[in-house]
């Protein structure tokens, strides 16, 4: 679940042993929660700090914007707390390492990718991309639940069934 999305999928480009892969949330990049909530200009000169490896100036601007933003407090405290960090800088390092790009092609199993469209961390765009991009995957199940149906946020979070049922037909299914 959640960044079980994108660690199950990094199992499965190394663990052949694997036949069948749930993706509950799709999860394709850290840097894809912040990017969902902040603006573009601003994603980018992070970004740009990040590459110049400018600690101070990005610990700064993290502890501003933490400051007036709860959900992005409590994200970048998560984050350190999951990591193992102490900064946003170091957080932010980490993410970059988390990443499907590279391992898309490697994940030849079945494949079941679950998104909401409304979701709060991971752009729902990036299912059409990362069901794209699995070039060998033995077949892939791409599924988008929408507003109605309450699953339309992270991990299905108003309607976890949809997403369990999802699951077990795909897991039934030979």
């Amino acid at each position: 679940m959640s960044l079980g999305g994108y660690l199950v999928m990094r199992a499965s480009a190394f663990e052949k042993r694997l036949d069948k892969v749930v993706a509950f949330d799709i999860f394709y990049s850290f840097f894809d929660a912040l990017r969902i909530r902040m603006p573009y200009d601003k994603i980018t000169k992070i970004e740009q700090l990040l590459a110049a490896k400018d600690t101070k100036t990005v610990n700064l601007m993290f502890k501003s914007m933490m400051a007036n933003n709860l959900g992005l407090n409590w994200k970048i405290n998560k984050g350190m707390e999951n990591v193992g960090v102490q900064s946003p800088y170091e957080l932010l390092k980490q993410f970059q390492k988390y990443n499907m790009e590279p391992i898309m092609p490697l994940i030849n199993q079945d494949v079941l990718l679950l998104a909401g469209e409304n979701d709060q961390y991971v752009p729902s765009s990036r299912l059409v991309e990362i069901d794209s991009k699995l070039i060998n995957a033995a077949s892939v199940k791409s599924i988008m639940f929408d507003k109605a149906s309450g699953g339309d946020q992270h991990c299905q979070a108003g309607n976890r069934q949809l997403g369990f049922d999802a699951i077990k037909e795909f897991l039934s299914n030979k």
